[in-house]
């Protein structure tokens, strides 16, 4: 090259460098900057911590080396609501903050008193003008008072001198949404991504003593754009904010690897560890490599040399063969501790840095996804961070027990829905067993979730996209747990996301996941997996036939929003019939419900979006948990739990005790499981024992003969059911010995209840205003106008507290909330109040029968509707209930069936039908035939957290309410009814909002029905009950019995 040309070429790489600063400049600040992602950042690296010795790197959590030290705790704090407010000094040292006051770190800001909590599901909650997150909203809108609120954190911390000479790093693991970093005044450098690490070396910036480090974090940047997650937005240093020091010679990264051979027989232990030298000599060094098994080596220990130049990292790699180890799988999560050592020339030990080994192999063939060479099913759940005191801060102790209760329901795996998780859930992940999704911290939903999403397309954004993915997978590319990567979550489908996929793709052998292309008019490059969301059960098939050659999954599904969950069963019959089918996961785990203080009554609830005067907002559609904010399991999780279960057991001949047990897990066989049977009558135990231990390995089958002995005659009132179950004999790390895992039941028989009819005489007595039939300790008046039953008197006990009338409505759940429910069935909202008597006639067919007949129309519904009372010398009440529509009147109605109230001190309730918990037409899988004692109707009704439906018990066979002396009514029926009960009345029910907003009445509302529609699930934003769980409007009759219990 000429000097001239060089001359020329400098001038244009200068004008070129130029224009681009002048560009970036152009562009705004840092944080509404696309380009900029980080600044001064490490590069990304696995989760790792040097220690000292080998027993405490073996025994030790890292947080016990002697090289970390924590700076959680109290941080000098001032937050103002805007960038231009901010005190720009704050981080020199020389700044006087002895007047701020103190904040909690980890926490986010607005659960300290800062600012507001806002959630949203879609809109972004600052005026959308990417990458700008300051331009003015309206004028309702949270952000146009808080435009973009700054927090600015301080504090002083002191270095271990036993660091001295070591470099020095400090580990922000999560700060929503960007922040800049001073070290004794002088900046460090810059982050965005509130989900990754950001990891800065400060060795240089430090002094002996006494140190300043400051932050000034931002609530918005132009990483929000990537971060309209469906959750609370919340900001500040929210995750574990440590120090950590390493030796100028140490691994600053390394990779695990297991291959196995053709039979996921014998493997290959593949290592690739980086050493970086940091100093300004070159470095001899070796690397050694143990991984042990109950303590003992299960190699010889392997060692390697290594010379790294100057402010260099050399690549040290192992390949060890290793013969039959210890399979890793959700269901058999073994882990090999390994160990790798840096030694100087001289043997000294410079640092040991422990990990854990899970062999497992993930790979696609043929249209399925294998895990170690089984193509598993997903029994899945997405899950965000959550807790309702600290919102997005988990602790461990939260983490363990949202897994113990994961593992304790049958689930198998979980997407991190929209985000990596802090570190530590993937090592609990490893080790108690749980398939993950791991997912990239992108979602750009307020763009839309078509391919035309303006992000996805932009090539200033690329980077970002990229570098979001990168980081999760160095992050957590050891984990035995993580076996798929996503790309993110309804971020429409582009050239970013593809750029994204091909990273990963070029970087790991794991599938890549992203439901944006593969559903959604999605093109499919962007992803290896057929993925989906709410489809319906019956359409599943034409959603599989879009990719026919890729694994099929649900990534969401089953929308599990307040009372839901509905037709669960169905959507598992369906990935049965199709091998690609693998499952799916549920939307989601845990409500976020944020806890609160009601001011005037001072009772605690569950705060959703608005609850804080937030805007915009998405109300309660961030309470869409299998468990409520503070881990109390919804009802739905039994019905998850039934539906996930590993073993089922079929009827061959259950009548003579044949059974056919299958084993549906992939990798355990049934002897680690206790086999229990159970023959009942009504409730009441007849026999029972234990199966002989099986040995059935995994997909397969046991024919089994259950020693049930000759069946006893069915009396009246029997119901005969075999239940069969399986236990664990004995503890395990996530359930205690006795849990139950598995069961089935078997309907052997049954007999109709019959009647006990008294023949005492009766009188009879009507006037135009009322009808009253007394007898023997009974006095029964109903309205002689409307045909209610007002009054029904057992030996003096008034058992009415509020008459008893028809009722065709029911107060809607969250997902007919959202589905035009009340408009649709309006007309049977006001039917039975706007009903019109046509006559009300007693008659006295015999001395011991009196029969009272009110016949009335329900114009709204265009029905007649007739109610006949037929009272019986011993006290007994017949209720016929006849439904007819008029010609031409079809669809469905919400419920057919009848409501009363009854006195508040007849309070305990028993019933034998399905329970313990509420259940509904459409999810009683998980809801075993029993007896059930309720001491208090409280104990009936479930406190969602945006008031709703509740309570419902189905395939009732008989009822009792009694008070403290035994004294009631039993009511049963020739055939299954449903029944609710309540401290409160439905109007009650449709006026709150909020659980803690429902009186407790003077009386208990009784709801008998001859059945009612079931709560749905697809999803919570249209879909509906299906067609198989609604009531048609058509010919009804049904009747129940009430009978006085005496004491």
């Amino acid at each position: 090259m000429t000097l001239c040309r060089l001359h020329i070429l400098c001038l244009y790489v200068g004008i070129m460098t130029g224009l681009a600063f002048c560009t970036l400049q152009a562009q705004g600040p840092d944080w509404e900057n696309p380009r900029v992602v980080g600044i001064n950042k490490e590069e990304p690296h696995a989760t790792l911590m040097p220690f000292a010795d080998r027993g405490q790197a073996l025994s030790k959590p890292r947080e016990s080396s002697p090289y970390y030290m924590s700076l959680n705790g109290p941080w000098k704090f001032n937050w103002v609501s805007e960038p231009g407010k901010r005190p720009v000094d704050f981080f020199k040292t020389d700044y006087d903050v002895s007047g701020w006051k103190e904040i909690r770190v980890p926490s986010n800001w607005e659960m300290q008193g800062y600012g507001i909590p806002i959630y949203t599901n879609i809109t972004y909650p600052f005026k959308r003008d990417a990458p700008r997150v300051t331009s003015e909203p309206p004028p309702n809108y949270t952000a146009y008072s808080q435009r973009n609120p700054v927090g600015s954190y301080r504090r002083t911390f002191s270095v271990p001198a036993a660091w001295q000479g070591r470099d020095i790093f400090v580990t922000f693991d999560g700060v929503d949404s960007a922040f800049y970093l001073w070290v004794n005044g002088e900046k460090v450098g810059y982050s965005e991504d509130s989900r990754l690490p950001a990891e800065f070396n400060i060795a240089r910036y430090l002094k002996p003593g006494e140190n300043t480090i400051a932050a000034e974090v931002y609530r918005w940047s132009d990483g929000s754009y990537l971060e309209d997650q469906d959750f609370w937005r919340m900001s500040g240093i929210y995750r574990d904010v440590f120090l950590w020091s390493a030796p100028k010679l140490h691994v600053r990264d390394f990779e695990v690897k297991t291959v196995f051979d053709a039979n996921y027989l014998d493997a290959v232990l593949e290592i690739r560890a980086q050493i970086r030298n940091s100093s300004d000599q070159p470095a001899d060094c070796s690397l050694a490599l143990e991984l042990l098994d109950a303590g003992k080596p299960l190699f010889p220990k392997q060692t390697r040399p290594a010379t790294v130049a100057p402010g260099q990292t050399s690549a040290v790699s192992f390949s060890v063969p290793v013969k039959a180890p210890r399979k890793w799988s959700a269901e058999t999560p073994n882990l090999y501790p390994l160990l790798l050592t840096v030694s100087g020339t001289n043997s000294q030990v410079l640092e040991i840095i422990p990990g854990r080994v899970g062999f497992r192999q993930v790979e696609i063939k043929g249209a399925q996804i294998l895990i170690n060479g089984k193509a598993v099913y997903f029994m899945g759940v997405n899950r965000h961070e959550h807790d309702p005191k600290t919102a997005h801060y988990v602790t461990r102790e939260l983490m363990v027990k949202d897994i113990l209760l994961m593992k304790q329901n049958n689930l198998n795996a979980v997407r991190t829905c929209h985000y990596p998780d802090v570190p530590a859930w993937y090592e609990l992940c490893d080790e108690y067993g749980l398939y993950l999704i791991d997912e990239a911290n992108i979602e750009t939903h307020g763009y839309g979730a078509d391919p035309r999403n303006k992000l996805a397309h932009d090539p200033e954004w690329k980077e970002c996209f990229i570098d979001r993915a990168r980081r999760m997978v160095e992050r957590d590319k050891n984990h035995a747990s993580v076996v798929i990567w996503s790309l993110g979550n309804e971020s429409g489908d582009g050239p970013n996301l593809k750029a994204e996929a091909d990273w990963i793709r070029a970087r790991d052998s794991r599938p890549v996941h992203y439901e944006g292309s593969s559903s959604s008019g999605g093109d499919g490059q962007a992803t290896d997996i057929n993925s989906w969301m709410y489809p319906p059960p019956n359409t599943l098939a034409r959603s599989q036939q879009r990719f026919p050659d890729k694994p099929f999954l649900l990534c969401e599904y089953a929308h599990a929003m307040g009372n839901s969950v509905g037709n669960l069963q169905e959507y598992w019959d369906e990935f049965a019939r199709h091998p690609a089918m693998q499952g799916g996961f549920i939307w989601d785990w845990v409500d976020q419900g944020v806890l609160r203080t009601d001011e005037k009554t001072g009772k605690s609830y569950f705060a959703y979006g608005g609850d804080f005067g937030d805007f915009p907002n998405d109300a309660n559609f961030c309470l869409n948990g299998l468990v409520q904010a503070d881990r109390t399991p919804h009802p739905s999780l039994e019905e998850v739990k039934k539906v996930y279960q590993h073993i089922k057991v079929h009827d061959v001949d259950a009548r003579s005790g044949k059974l056919v047990v299958e084993n549906k897990y992939f990798f355990t066989d049934l002897s680690l499981f206790e086999g229990h049977w159970r023959l009942t009558d009504g409730g009441a135990a007849i026999r029972s024992g234990k199966l002989p231990r099986l040995n059935t390995p995994p997909r397969s089958k046991t024919e089994v003969t259950v020693p049930i002995g000759a069946l006893p005659a069915l009396l009246s009132g029997s119901h005969l059911v075999l239940t069969v179950s399986f236990t664990l004999p004995k503890e395990t790390s996530w359930a205690k010995a006795g849990h139950e895992v598995a069961w089935d039941q078997f309907v052997l028989g049954e007999k109709p209840r019959e009647a006990l009819r008294g023949s005492s005489r009766l009188e009879l007595k009507q006037t135009s205003e009322s009808i009253t039939v007394t007898g023997q300790g009974i006095s029964i008046r109903i309205n002689g106008r409307n045909g209610q039953l007002e009054s029904y008197q057992s030996n003096g006990l008034e058992l009415l507290a509020v008459p008893l009338i028809p009722n065709t409505w029911r107060v809607p759940n969250d997902n007919q909330y959202r589905n035009n429910f009340v408009t649709r069935y309006a007309i049977w909202k006001d039917a039975v109040q706007e009903r019109e008597v046509t006559s009300v006639t007693a008659a006295q067919k015999s001395d011991g029968v009196v029969e009272v007949v009110a016949k009335m129309t329900l114009p709204k519904g265009r029905a007649d509707y007739t109610m006949t009372y037929t009272v019986d010398g011993g006290g007994g009440l017949d209720v016929k209930v006849d439904f007819r529509p008029k010609e031409g009147l079809t669809g469905f109605m919400p419920r057919l069936g009848t409501r009363m109230a009854i006195p508040k001190n007849i309070n305990r309730v028993i019933w034998y039908g399905r329970g313990w918990h509420e259940n509904y037409w459409d999810r009683k899988t998980g809801s075993k035939f029993a007896s059930y004692t309720a001491f208090r109707v409280e104990d009936l009704v479930y406190p969602y957290p945006r008031s709703q439906q509740n309570g419902n018990r189905t395939d009732v066979r008989w009822l009792k309410f009694t008070d403290e002396t035994g004294r009631g009514f039993n009511i049963y029926a020739d055939s299954v009814f449903q029944f609710t009960a309540r401290p409160y009345s439905m109007e009650d029910l449709a006026a709150a909002t909020h659980d803690y907003q429902l009186p407790r009445r003077d009386f208990n509302e009784i709801l008998i029905d001859h059945q009612q529609m079931g709560v749905g699930g697809d999803n919570s934003w249209g879909a509906r009950v299906h067609d198989e769980y609604c009531v048609k409007v058509q010919p009804y009759t049904h009747s129940f019995r009430i009978e006085p219990v005496k004491k």
